[in-house]
Formats: C-alpha cells, sequence, structure tokens
C-alpha cells in the first residue's frame, strides 16, 4: 500500500487528529477496495 505521498507531504496539519483522519482515510479506502476485488 502506497499512501499518497502528496497529501501528507505538502499538507500542514495543526492538529495530530487531523493527520490521523487522514491516514485512517486512505488506509480505509485501501482495504476496502481489497475486500471488494476478494468477493468478486
Amino acid at each position: 500500500m502506497v499512501l499518497q505521498k502528496r497529501e501528507i507531504e505538502y499538507n500542514y496539519f495543526y492538529r495530530f487528529q487531523e493527520a490521523k483522519q487522514i491516514l485512517f482515510d486512505q488506509v480505509d479506502v485501501y482495504y476496502n477496495k481489497q475486500r471488494s476485488s476478494l468477493i468478486l
């Protein structure tokens, strides 16, 4: 899994929660794609 480097690299986070949410969203999308392809 490759996180979108630009999303992390060029973004200044004012709070830890913001960074955590972006990482969680990206990981969640990745695993949902993996899971849906396994079902098919």
